[in-house]
C-alpha cells in the first residue's frame, strides 16, 4: 500500500511539474487581486505644507482574453475603501480599468514574468457626501507561480499615477492576486 501511494505521489508530482499554463492564442484569463495600501499626500498651499494619511483596502476582479500568445487585453472593475487618519471621513468607491497583459516566459515555465499596464476612471463619495472622480494609470510586473495549468499566484509591484481633479499623486504598493487560465 505504501508503495502505491509513493508512485501516485510521484506521479502526480511530475504531471504537475509538467503543465502548461495556458497563455495561448483563444485561451480566457478571469481572477483578481487585493490590495492593501497606506498612503502619504502633502499639499502645499499658500499658508504652508498639510500633510494626509490614509490606509485602504481594494478588491479588483478581472477577465482578459488572449488575442496572441502571452498578450492578454481585458477589464477590470474595482472596489476600494478607504480610512484618512485622524478623520472619521471614510470613503468608498469602484474603478473601471482596460489593461494590457504580457508574459515573458514561454507557457511550459512553472514560473513566468508578467507585465501589466492599466488605465483607470475610477469615482468615489465620502461619508459627508463629497464625491470625485479620477483617472490614472498602473503599471504592475512581477513573478507568477502557477499551481497548475490553470491557476497562478501573482505577487506584483505596483505603481499608480492619479489625476483627481487638480491634485495629482502617485503611490507604490504590492499586491497579491490569483488568475485562472481557461482554455478555449
Amino acid at each position: 500500500m505504501k508503495t502505491i501511494k509513493l508512485l501516485f505521489f510521484t506521479i502526480s508530482l511530475l504531471f504537475a511539474l509538467s503543465t502548461k499554463a495556458q497563455i495561448t492564442k483563444k485561451n480566457w484569463l478571469v481572477g483578481g487581486s487585493a490590495n492593501f495600501s497606506s498612503t502619504t499626500a502633502k499639499l502645499t498651499t499658500n499658508t504652508g505644507e498639510l500633510e494626509s494619511k490614509a490606509t485602504g483596502f481594494q478588491i479588483v476582479p478581472n477577465v482578459g482574453y488572449f488575442f496572441i500568445d502571452k498578450l492578454a487585453v481585458g477589464t477590470s472593475v474595482g472596489f476600494s475603501f478607504y480610512n484618512p487618519s485622524g478623520d472619521n471621513n471614510n470613503s468608498s468607491g469602484y474603478s473601471v480599468s482596460p489593461f494590457v497583459r504580457y508574459y515573458f516566459l514561454n507557457s511550459e515555465n512553472r514560473v513566468n514574468i508578467l507585465t501589466h499596464l492599466g488605465y483607470s476612471f475610477s469615482h468615489s463619495k465620502t461619508e459627508n457626501g463629497f464625491k470625485s472622480d479620477s483617472n490614472g494609470f498602473l503599471l504592475s510586473a512581477g513573478p507568477v507561480i502557477y499551481f497548475n495549468s490553470s491557476v497562478g499566484l501573482e505577487l506584483t509591484l505596483n505603481y499608480n499615477t492619479i489625476d483627481n481633479n487638480d491634485t495629482n499623486y502617485s503611490n507604490l504598493f504590492l499586491g497579491v492576486g490569483f488568475q485562472i487560465h481557461l482554455k478555449k
